[in-house]
C-alpha cells in the first residue's frame, strides 16, 4: 500500500493572475495543467487550479482498470483537509474508453487516455484572494519545494499584452477559419435523418448526434500557451483548462 503525504503553505495574493503563474510555471516544469475558473455574468468562479511535478503517470489504453487499482494501493497519510481538490489523478479519457464500461460496443478506434497524480498544486482561491501552494509526495520524509515554487512566482512575469483585434476574430464566415467538419454537411443532416427515423420507430427515445471540427495546428508557429489565451478571450467558458503533457519523450498539450 503506498501512501500519500502533503504539505502546504497559505498566501494572500492580489496581483498574481492563473495565467500569469502558469506561464512562469511552465518555463521550468515540462509537464502541467490549468484549470481555470472564469467570470460569468456576476458570479466568480472561485477556485482555479495549476498542477505540475508528476509522482506517476498513467498512459493506456485500458486505463480504467489500471486507474482503480492505482487508487485501490493508494492510502492518503496526511492530515491535511482542505475545502477543495488537492490530491489525486488527473487527466483525460479518449471518447473511446466508455467501451471499457460496455465491452459491447466495439470502436473503431482507439485512443490512449493520459493521468497522473499530482505531485505540486497551485490553488487559487479568488473569493478570498488566498494561493494555497500544494506538495504531495509519496515519501513520509520528502525534502518541500514549496519555497522554490514561492520564488518561481515571484519571478517577474515574461507575458505580454495580448494584440489583437477580437471582434474581427469572430465575425469571420466559417469559410475564412479554416476549419472543417469530420462527417461534412450533407453526411450529417442525413444521420439527423436517420435518428428521426429511430425515434418514430421507438427503436431509441433520445439520441446525441455530434460531429468534429477541426483545424489544422502546427506548434511551430503558433505557442498553444497562446492559442489558450486567445480562446479564453474570444470565447470565455466558466470551466477552461491546458493541459501540457510529455509522452516518449516528445511535449503534448
Amino acid at each position: 500500500m503506498a501512501k500519500l503525504f502533503t504539505k502546504y503553505l497559505e498566501l494572500v495574493n492580489d496581483i498574481d493572475t492563473p495565467v500569469s503563474v502558469f506561464n512562469k510555471i511552465a518555463s521550468k516544469y515540462k509537464d502541467g495543467f490549468l484549470f481555470e475558473s472564469v467570470l460569468q455574468a456576476k458570479q466568480v468562479g472561485r477556485y482555479s487550479f495549476i498542477g505540475f511535478n508528476a509522482l506517476k503517470t498513467i498512459t493506456s489504453m485500458k486505463v480504467l482498470e489500471e486507474l482503480r487499482s492505482e487508487i485501490a494501493n493508494l492510502e492518503d497519510a496526511s492530515k491535511e483537509e482542505l475545502p477543495f481538490f488537492y490530491k489525486g489523478f488527473v487527466g483525460f479519457f479518449p471518447f473511446e474508453t466508455f467501451c471499457e464500461i460496455e465491452p459491447s460496443i466495439k470502436p473503431k478506434k482507439t485512443e490512449k487516455a493520459f493521468l497522473y497524480l499530482v505531485g505540486n498544486l497551485i490553488v487559487f482561491d479568488h473569493v478570498q484572494q488566498k494561493l494555497f501552494l500544494i506538495q504531495n509526495s509519496l515519501d513520509a520524509d520528502f525534502k518541500s519545494n514549496l519555497n522554490e515554487v514561492v520564488e518561481l512566482i515571484n519571478k517577474d512575469s515574461s507575458l505580454k499584452r495580448l494584440d489583437f483585434d477580437t471582434k474581427s476574430s469572430v465575425n469571420k464566415s466559417f469559410s475564412e477559419t479554416g476549419f472543417y467538419s469530420n462527417t461534412g454537411e450533407l453526411e450529417f443532416k442525413k444521420l439527423i435523418e436517420k435518428a428521426k427515423k429511430h425515434i418514430f420507430e421507438g427503436d431509441v427515445f433520445q439520441m446525441v448526434l455530434s460531429h468534429k471540427f477541426l483545424k489544422d495546428f502546427k506548434a511551430k508557429t503558433l505557442d498553444p500557451f497562446l492559442l489558450y489565451r486567445i480562446l479564453r478571450t474570444v470565447n470565455p467558458s466558466p470551466y477552461q483548462f491546458l493541459f501540457n503533457y510529455v509522452e516518449d519523450g516528445e511535449s503534448k498539450h
